[in-house]
């Protein structure tokens, strides 16, 4: 959120926010996920209450929606075992988001690695990723890549 003045005692005017609402948990249903149409709902619902509790307008605007996609078994399986030979923690997760694996999943099998942020922060300002844990997503991919190109 940014506020305009910067003040805590006073009523910002404009009040804008910014927000990301994405699936979680193991696989992405097919089509517009519901469970995360549902909670933009509620918080869209929760802010037209407050704002009309508050005398203001509130604005929302769906800026971008992009189906979960489901990686190739083959590129999961092999990032998997690189990071298990490799002595790295992991876990599976799915994007939603515009990435390019996610356009290309059409055309070709892909997958992807993130890099863990502390504290889970991402696509904001605060994010922040160690180099020790860019260094253990960069060779987890490369060793996926090099058993999937000699397999």
């Amino acid at each position: 959120m940014t506020c305009e003045p910067p003040a805590s005692h006073t009523r910002p005017a404009p009040l804008t926010g910014r927000g990301s609402c994405r699936p979680t948990g193991g696989r992405a249903p097919p089509g517009r996920a519901a469970g995360v149409v549902r909670r933009v709902e509620r918080r869209t619902r929760r802010a037209e209450l407050a704002a009309d509790r508050e005398g203001v307008d509130v604005e929302y605007e769906d800026r971008m929606w992009a189906d979960p996609v489901q990686f190739a078994d083959a590129c999961l399986g092999a990032i998997d075992d690189a990071a298990d030979r490799l002595g790295y923690d992991s876990v599976r997760l799915f994007s939603g988001a515009g990435h390019d694996a996610t356009h290309m999943a059409d055309l070709m099998d892909t997958g992807m690695v993130f890099a863990r942020s502390e504290n889970g922060t991402s696509h904001n300002e605060s994010e922040f990723t160690s180099w020790g844990d860019c260094y253990r997503a960069t060779d987890t991919f490369a060793n996926a890549a090099l058993d999937l190109a000699t397999a």
